[in-house]
C-alpha cells in the first residue's frame, strides 16, 4: 500500500528568518508549483513524457482523482492501447466508500468516499470494444476487461456497446470469442429489453455459427436479468438446446414467480408457443441421434413433461400439484433416448417434484401408484420413497390399509423385491412416529443381524483359516519372485543391459519363481480367497441392511422425542454421534459397544438429522424461529445433511429472505471448483436462485 509521502525539510536547522523563509517557499511549493507530487494535473502533463509515463501512470493510480481520466485515455490510445493504463481507468471510474478509499490510501476521499466516473470512462472502454482487432491478443484482452467493466458499471450507455460486440461476426473458434462471452455476461448485469432480445437471438441462432460455451453464457446471463421478458426464450431453450438444462433450469428458477404459470401450460399441453415449437421441430418423438431414422421407427417421448415437471419441483409451487397430478395418469414413456438408449419417463419429474413441493394433497395420489401392483415396479419404487415426503403421518389409504402400515407390511415382506421394499422402509421410517412403529423395523433389523452372525461365523471357521494359510503361501512365493528380479536386474546392470549375458542360472531361477508364484496364486490363494470373499461379503452386507434398519428406528425415535418441538428437532445437527447412539440404546439391540464404529454412529446421527429437517418442513412457517440455526448447516459438505437442510428451508424461511441467499451464496463460493461437491453446489445454486427471484440480491456467478 502506497502512502504519500513526507517532503523532507529540516527546519530544526534553520535560522527563524530562514526557517521562515523555508518555511513559506514549502508552502509555496505546496499550493501552486507544478512540479506538486500530490497534482493530479503534475502527472497529467509527464503523461506526454516517454521517460516519465510509467511512474505517471503509477502516481495518478496512487492519487485515486477521476479527473485523470480523459488523459489517461489518450495517453492509452497513444501508446498502443496498453492494459495497464486501461486497468488504471477502470480502477479511476470506479466508486469508492470510505472504507475502500482508506484501504487504498486514497485520502482525499476517506471521509465522503468517492463516486463512480463511468461517465468519463465510457469513451474509452468503447473504443476498446468497438476497436477490437481480432488478430490482437492484446486487443482482444483490452476489449474484455473493458466489457467487464461495462457490466459492472451498468450505465444506460453501456448496453449497445455490448450489444454490438455480442453481434460482432467472428469465427466459431476464435480466440476473440471471448469478448463476445464476456458482453454477454456483462449484459445479464442490465435488465433492458434490447439485451433480452440479443441474448435471445444468440440462444436461437444455430449452433453451429457459435462456440457452445456461447449458448450457455448467454442462458445463464438471462437467468441473471430476472426478467419476465427472458422467460419465453428459456422455455424454447428448455426443448430447444437440451445439452444446456442445467443452465436453463436454474435461470427459469431464478426468472421470478410467473415462470411457474407458464410450466402449468405446457404441463397440461396448454401453451401455444411450445406445442408449435415441437409439431414444428417434430420434438415429441426421437428418430436416431442426427434424426435419420425412418419414421417407423421412430419412439414417441414425453420431453414437454419431463422438463417441465423438473422446473416446477425447483419452484416449490403448490398450486402445480393438481397439474403433476393429472399428469401422472398419462402413459409412461422415455423422455428421451441416447444412442437408442431409453431414458426416464416423465412419471420419474413429475414424482420427484410432488417429493419438492411435500403438499399432502398429492399424498394419496401417490400411494396409489406405490400400491399398484400392475404398475411398473421401479415407478412403484419412486412412488414409495416420495410418499415418505407428501404424506405428513401415512393415514392415507390403499383400500381399508392406512399406509403406513402398507408400508411397514411391504417391508417385512419377504417375496417382494427389494425394489419395493427398501424405499417402503425408507418411506415408513418417515411417516411412523410412534414407539409401537418401531416393531417392524426391529424384527428386521434382529433377522439380518442373525444372518450377519451367522455367515460371519461360517467364513471365520474353514474358509478364513484356509485363506489365511493361502495368503501366507501367496506372500512367501510372492516375495520369492520379487527377490529373484532384482538378482536378475543386479546381474543386468553387471552385464552392460545385455541379457545374453546374464548367466543361465540366474534366468532359469526367475522363470522358476515365476512359475511358482503363478501356480500358488492360481490353484491355491484364488479360490481359498473367493470362497471366503463370499461369506465376507454376505456377513457385511446382511450387517449392512442391519445398520439400515437400525438407522430408520432411529428416524422414528427422533419424532417421538420431540413431536412438535421445532428446537428439539434442529438440535440433531449439533447432537454428538455417541450421544445419539446411547439414547438409541433403548430402541435397537445394540449388542457390544465395541461393534459400532464412528461411521455406524454417524449414520445414526444423519438418520435422526433428515426426520428432523422433514418434521421442520411440516411444520412450516411455525419453525421459523429455529432459521438461523438452519442455516449454519447450508455449508455441510455432507449431502444427506445439506441436500434435508435445502428441502426444509424454502418452506420454514420468509420470502424474501436476505439471510438465506447470503448463507447460501457462502456454501457456493465454498463448493466451486471442487469436483467432488459439484452436484451439492448446484443444488444449492437452484435454491439460492429461488430465494433470488423473489426479489433478492444478485444471483451468484457460476
Amino acid at each position: 500500500m502506497i502512502r504519500r509521502r513526507r517532503l523532507a525539510t529540516p527546519l530544526t536547522k534553520l535560522t527563524l528568518i530562514g526557517s521562515v523563509v523555508g518555511t513559506m517557499l514549502a508552502l509555496g511549493t505546496l499550493s501552486g508549483c507544478p512540479d506538486n507530487p500530490y497534482d493530479a494535473n503534475t502527472w497529467i502533463e509527464k503523461l506526454n513524457s516517454p521517460k516519465e509515463f510509467d511512474r505517471a501512470v503509477t502516481e495518478l493510480e496512487h492519487l485515486c482523482n477521476p479527473k485523470a481520466i480523459p488523459a489517461l485515455g489518450k495517453a492509452w490510445e497513444r501508446n498502443s492501447k496498453p492494459q495497464r493504463v486501461l486497468q488504471v481507468v477502470i480502477d479511476l471510474a470506479r466508486p469508492l466508500t470510505p472504507q475502500e478509499a482508506d484501504e487504498k490510501n486514497c485520502t482525499d476521499y476517506m471521509k465522503q468516499g468517492r463516486p463512480a466516473s463511468w461517465d468519463a470512462a465510457l469513451p474509452i472502454l468503447k473504443d476498446a470494444i468497438d476497436g477490437l482487432e481480432l488478430g490482437s491478443q492484446r486487443s482482444i484482452d483490452g476489449a474484455v476487461k473493458a466489457a467487464e467493466a461495462l457490466g459492472e458499471a451498468q450505465i444506460p450507455e453501456g448496453v449497445n456497446i455490448l450489444i454490438d460486440a455480442v453481434n460482432r461476426k467472428m469465427n466459431p473458434k476464435d480466440n476473440a470469442q471471448r469478448v463476445r462471452l464476456t458482453a454477454i455476461a456483462a449484459l445479464g448485469k442490465y435488465k433492458d429489453k434490447a439485451a433480452v432480445i440479443t441474448l435471445a437471438n444468440v440462444v436461437r441462432a444455430d449452433t453451429s455459427s457459435q462456440p457452445p460455451q456461447i449458448v450457455g453464457a448467454a442462458i445463464n446471463a438471462l437467468g441473471d436479468m430476472k426478467t419476465a421478458e427472458a422467460i419465453p426464450v428459456l422455455l424454447e431453450s428448455m426443448y430447444r438446446a437440451p445439452l444446456f438444462f442445467t443452465q436453463v433450469r436454474r435461470a427459469l428458477v431464478a426468472a421470478g414467480p410467473t415462470v411457474a404459470g407458464e410450466l402449468r401450460k405446457i404441463l397440461k399441453h396448454e401453451h401455444p408457443v411450445i406445442n408449435d415449437l415441437f409439431k414444428d421441430k417434430k420434438l415429441d418423438k426421437y428418430c436416431g441421434d442426427k434424426g435419420d431414422a425412418k419414421p417407423a421407427e421412430c419412439k414417441d417421448v414425453s420431453a414437454m413433461d419431463y422438463y417441465a415437471s423438473i422446473v416446477i419441483g425447483d419452484l416449490y409451487d403448490v398450486d402445480s400439484v393438481p397439474v403433476l397430478i393429472e399428469a401422472l395418469k398419462r402413459p409412461a414413456i422415455a423422455a428421451y433416448y441416447s444412442d437408442w438408449n431409453e431414458g426416464p419417463p416423465a412419471q420419474n419429474a413429475e414424482l420427484d417434484a410432488l417429493r419438492k413441493i411435500g403438499s399432502p394433497d398429492a399424498a394419496g395420489t401417490v400411494l396409489a401408484i406405490a400400491s399398484d401392483t400392475k404398475a411398473d415396479e421401479r415407478l412403484r419404487g419412486i412412488a414409495l420413497s416420495v410418499y415418505g415426503f407428501v404424506s405428513t403421518d401415512g393415514s392415507e389409504k390403499t383400500g381399508s390399509t392406512s399406509g403406513v402400515s402398507y408400508l411397514g407390511a411391504l417391508a417385512a415382506d419377504n417375496k417382494a423385491s427389494e425394489v419395493l421394499r427398501l424405499p417402503a422402509s425408507e418411506a415408513y421410517a418417515r411417516v411412523a412416529s410412534s414407539e409401537d412403529d418401531m416393531k417392524v423395523l426391529r424384527d428386521l433389523a434382529k433377522k439380518y443381524a442373525e444372518a450377519s452372525q451367522k455367515a460371519r461365523k461360517e467364513a471365520d471357521a474353514g474358509p478364513k483359516k484356509e485363506f489365511d494359510a493361502a495368503n501366507a503361501k501367496f506372500e512367501a512365493a510372492q516375495k520369492a519372485y520379487e527377490e529373484s528380479k532384482k538378482e536378475l536386474d543386479k546381474a543386468k546392470a553387471a552385464a552392460g543391459g545385455d541379457v545374453a549375458k546374464v548367466s543361465a542360472d540366474v534366468l532359469n531361477k526367475t522363470t522358476e519363481m515365476k512359475k511358482a508364484f503363478d501356480e500358488v496364486k492360481q490353484k491355491i490363494y484364488l479360490p481359498a480367497k473367493e470362497k471366503f470373499d463370499a461369506l465376507d461379503q454376505q456377513a457385511n452386507g446382511y450387517k449392512g441392511y442391519e445398520r439400515g434398519f437400525e438407522n430408520h428406528i432411529a428416524r422414528i425415535a427422533i419424532a417421538v422425542k420431540c413431536k412438535s418441538d421445532a428446537e428439539c428437532y434442529i438440535g440433531t445437527l449439533s447432537a454428538d454421534p455417541k450421544e445419539v447412539f446411547a439414547g438409541m440404546k433403548k430402541y435397537i439391540d445394540a449388542g457390544s459397544d465395541a461393534d459400532w464404529t464412528a461411521d455406524d454412529m454417524a449414520e445414526l446421527k444423519v438418520a435422526q438429522i433428515e426426520r428432523a429437517m422433514l418434521e421442520l418442513r411440516r411444520m412450516g412457517k411455525k419453525a421459523a424461529g429455529v432459521l438461523p440455526k438452519l442455516l449454519e448447516q447450508v455449508k455441510t459438505e455432507d449431502r444427506l445433511i445439506r441436500q434435508s437442510v435445502l428441502l426444509a428451508l424454502p418452506r420454514i424461511a420468509p420470502m424474501p429472505c436476505k439471510e438465506c441467499e447470503e448463507a447460501l451464496d457462502a456454501a457456493i463460493k465454498a463448493g466451486t471448483g471442487r469436483q467432488e461437491l459439484s452436484e451439492l453446489t448446484y443444488e444449492t445454486q437452484l435454491v439460492r436462485s429461488y430465494f433470488g427471484s423473489a426479489g433478492g440480491g444478485a444471483e451468484q456467478s457460476p
